[in-house]
């Protein structure tokens, strides 16, 4: 009777576990959730724009590309374009982007160059998002759970906002979390709408991040490279990918690298670990890992 319940216990185990992750119920023969992230790879304005005009984005994704084959996504930081309701620009962005998009799922965040709505026109939330509002969604890959934040609407911190972030990671069983926004909790520069939005941001926000273990969150907005030190247990990356860069300043307490080279990152998966590294035209920029 042991060996036949035994045996009736490791069949039922196989059942509830073949093709699921035990961590966070993502189907095992499903993409693994190793990513690219770009953000503000918007170029600089022009009367018209062309391909040309995303000759650095392009290059950077193709380099990207080459350094992850494995990436089934990329993830964009907001400000994708300059002007977010120009179709002619977003068209110069894809003749450029070209073939380093294909087989990529995009999971974008909005930013303040973008036109509310519209950007998810240009890349439809993947099947399966659970959303708020529109432009608050999080989906689940290959034991990572994705958060995409509005930043725009964060600094007002409305309570149906904070809300509906804590139940979507409190009802998350993945060991992975990693949070997308445009504007930053921890700025790079001392600009003060900025400190103004991100003090909100630390407010109402981070408190949540903290208390339901993100992992990593990724935003853009000040076109430069920052990397901080690990606030609480969460650490926060600021990336750039396009042609607009800001003159930085004095590195702010918490930041563990700033650098102004645009970049991109790519982030593998590795068991309960995501390792990460960031690189711009001339090679590796930084590495590190969360878990």
């Amino acid at each position: 009777m042991k060996k036949l319940l035994a045996s009736l216990c490791g069949l039922l185990l196989l059942v509830c576990c073949a093709g699921v992750c035990c961590a966070c119920g993502a189907p095992e023969e499903e993409p693994a959730a190793d990513f690219i992230f770009m953000s503000d790879t918007q170029a600089r304005p022009a009367d018209a724009y062309t391909a040309a005009d995303y000759a650095g984005f392009a290059a950077l994704l193709s380099a990207a590309r080459e350094r992850a084959p494995e990436a089934s996504l990329l993830l964009l930081g907001g400000d994708t374009v300059n002007d977010g309701a120009d179709e002619a620009e977003w068209q110069a962005w894809h003749d450029a982007a070209g073939e380093g998009l294909d087989g990529l799922t995009v999971l974008a965040a909005e930013g303040n160059h973008d036109r509310r709505g519209l950007v998810y026109d240009k890349f439809p939330l993947p099947a399966g998002a659970s959303v708020h509002r529109g432009s608050f969604w999080s989906w689940e890959r290959g034991g990572v759970h994705f958060l995409v934040l509005d930043s725009s609407l964060m600094g007002a911190a409305e309570r149906q906002d904070v809300d509906w972030v804590e139940q979507d990671l409190a009802g998350s069983g993945c060991r992975i979390v990693v949070a997308l926004m445009h504007h930053p909790a921890y700025p790079a520069l001392d600009v003060e709408k900025d400190n103004e939005r991100a003090a909100a941001i630390r407010e109402n926000f981070v408190p949540l991040f903290e208390k339901y273990g993100v992992d990593l969150v990724l935003c853009g907005h000040q076109h430069v490279y920052m990397r901080t030190a690990p606030q609480n247990g969460v650490t926060y990356v600021m990336l750039s990918s396009g042609e607009k860069e800001y003159a930085g300043g004095a590195a702010p307490a918490y930041a563990e690298v700033l650098l102004e080279e645009p970049a991109y990152m790519t982030g593998h998966v590795n068991g309960e670990r995501l390792e990460l590294e960031v690189y711009d035209e001339s090679g590796l920029l930084d590495r590190f890992s969360v878990e």
